[in-house]
């Protein structure tokens, strides 16, 4: 025999019909201490409506019970909810050991012919000849134990709910004697009978006892949403109010002389027979009709199941499940194909020892734990790409995405992986393919560079040479002929001068320079170098900067000179008439 907190709600139990329970356990206590002082401050005010527990005229409740009554009030209190503080345990079983004590205090008058006396301690020269019914002392003694022994299990037995059920019993045998107006079931002998308002008490003790520990039997079975529990919800009230009603209504009949015994018990039982089959035909079609919905729930879930079964086994991607301990759940058709393993060899088995590598084994251990104890994971819910191991030995690029469901028995991990093997070997070539045509786009531009170069230094020998040229006696038709070198070597030059920057940009070489440079000198002279070509379409070449624009800059005058041949040299080309003019604003200034 062991003391144990509460044990958890069965499977099948309603959590709605579970948490109503404290609420009635609570009340029942309230009673039993209520109902107990208001006696108690009745035999001290001696007011009679008080000791009968507002029952004027019937017989008046024992201090002692009184006493007892708060005691086991304050007991079930303490005892109550399902997670009990060991403080509050050992006290609230004090005080139902205190309640079998005083029991066992009254008991031997009637069982031995031994009188303590303890029932008349209080108020002794008010009470007269009441004493605590042999009955009264008795339904105390199984409900103090009961109480007491609320905590303790033996092995899977409970015997609280016993010796509770045993004590609603006699409790229910007085109640149904005061309704009969039978003193044989609410009294024992030529003794005291058990008062009525305290076989109230005591039913809504029974109750709240029964309501304190609503996970176990019998009260787990009516708070169940199975068929069994709806039976006992509906049927029992029943059991409980047909026969008393029928009863008294046989009794009454016969004392007021309108039939026989024998008819009036014949008449009761036919209308006992009639109402029960009435209520079990009911009860029966409704079994059947929450039977066939339940039939159909069924069907329902398992077609749901065997689509979904297909869509998993029939997926592209292999679809791994597992519990929160890391074994394999469930492994579909691609899984096999992808790791190689079968699926009744895969399930079972710890996730981290079959599709995981060594050395992510640790860390995947790490996560898991992380996430059931803060319930955060940062690869979860998101596509990641991870090594995984195949059965043979080797390990291969996968893309997985985890996704956490959590159930009643506990979390579930689903996972999607799909083999990305052929893709990583087809970026892996385009890579390749890249850097080959990158080193072969950069030779290009190191060949052109260098023979942009190579050109470049010859054709200023050529332009050099034809200036000096032109600066000695000629003939007219030897001076045209010279310009015209100069000319076309001068456009040459131009152009390798590009085809030399091209190259550098694709090569990643080209720097601008930053030095100090005079921009109206600078642009003269361009445009100066530019005006031979504007004569000779009879065009005036002008530029203009305005004279709040400085003129000492930093920057590179080489680029510039050359922005603005390219500018200028192409407004010169396709200007049939009249000007070309070049102005210079400012855009931004630092």
């Amino acid at each position: 025999m062991k003391p144990a907190q509460p044990g958890p709600i069965v499977d099948d139990a309603n959590p709605r019909f579970i948490r109503r329970m404290e609420p009635v356990a609570s009340g029942a206590a309230v009673v039993a201490v209520a109902g107990g002082l208001a006696v108690l401050l009745g035999w001290w005010l001696d007011i009679e409506v008080l000791k009968s527990l507002l029952h004027p005229g019937r017989i008046a409740m024992n201090p002692l019970t009184a006493v007892a009554f708060v005691l086991a009030g304050a007991s079930l209190w303490l005892l109550r909810g399902e997670q009990v503080p060991e403080g509050r345990r050992r006290v609230g079983m004090g005080l139902g050991l205190a309640v079998v004590g005083l029991a066992l205090l009254v008991l031997p008058r009637f069982a031995l012919g031994l009188d303590p006396g303890v029932d008349r301690l209080l108020f002794r020269s008010r009470l007269g000849t009441n004493v605590m019914a042999p009955n009264t002392a008795s339904t105390f003694l199984l409900v103090g134990l009961a109480l007491s022994l609320l905590q303790t299990r033996i092995r899977r037995f409970w015997p609280s709910q016993l010796l509770i059920l045993v004590a609603l019993g006699l409790t229910l045998f007085s109640l149904t004697g005061y309704l009969f107006g039978v003193r044989a079931l609410y009294g024992v002998a030529s003794y005291i009978p058990m008062a009525l308002n305290t076989a109230l008490v005591f039913l809504s003790l029974c109750i709240g006892i029964l309501a304190a520990r609503p996970e176990r039997e019998p009260v787990a079975i009516a708070l169940s949403p199975t068929a069994g529990g709806a039976l006992v919800r509906r049927l029992l009230p029943a059991a409980l109010v047909i026969p008393l009603f029928l009863g008294m209504l046989h009794l009454r009949g016969q004392r007021a002389g309108l039939y026989e015994p024998e008819f009036g018990l014949s008449i009761f039982a036919l209308a006992t027979i009639i109402l029960f089959n009435l209520l079990i035909w009911w009860y029966a079609a409704v079994i059947r009709r929450t039977d066939q919905e339940r039939r159909q729930a069924v069907k329902a879930v398992r077609e749901s199941e065997a689509r979904t079964r297909l869509i998993i086994d029939t997926a592209h991607d292999a679809f791994i499940a597992m519990d929160a301990a890391g074994v394999i759940t469930d492994w579909n058709r691609q899984a096999e194909a992808t790791f190689g393993w079968t699926r009744s060899a895969a399930i079972g088995r710890i996730v981290a020892d079959t599709i995981i590598p060594q050395q992510f084994r640790e860390a995947h251990a790490q996560g898991l734990e992380h996430f059931l104890r803060t319930g955060e994971g940062p690869f979860l819910n998101h596509r990641i790409e991870i090594s995984g191991l195949h059965l043979d030995g080797r390990e291969f690029p996968v893309e997985m995405t985890i996704t956490p469901i959590e159930r009643a028995d506990g979390w579930i991990f689903s996972a999607f992986v799909h083999d990305i093997s052929e893709r990583k070997e087809a970026e892996r070539q385009l890579q390749e393919k890249n850097r080959l045509l990158e080193d072969a786009t950069h030779a290009k531009s190191d060949f052109l560079a260098n023979m942009s170069h190579e050109i470049r230094t010859p054709m200023n020998g050529v332009i050099g040479m034809t200036e000096l040229l032109l600066n000695t006696e000629l003939s007219d038709q030897q001076r045209e002929y010279a310009t015209l070198v100069e000319q076309s070597s001068e456009a040459l030059l131009r152009l390798l001068n590009d085809i030399l920057d091209f190259s550098k940009i694709e090569a990643g070489k080209l720097e601008l320079e930053s030095i100090p440079f005079s921009l109206r000198e600078s642009l003269g002279d361009t445009m100066q170098a530019l005006a031979v070509r504007a004569a000779e379409k009879d065009l005036e070449l002008l530029y203009h900067i305005p004279a709040e624009m400085p003129d000492r800059l930093i920057g590179d005058p080489g680029r510039l000179r050359q922005i603005v041949v390219n500018l200028a040299g192409n407004a010169i080309k396709f200007t049939e008439r009249g000007e070309v003019v070049a102005t210079v604003s400012t855009e931004a200034a630092t």
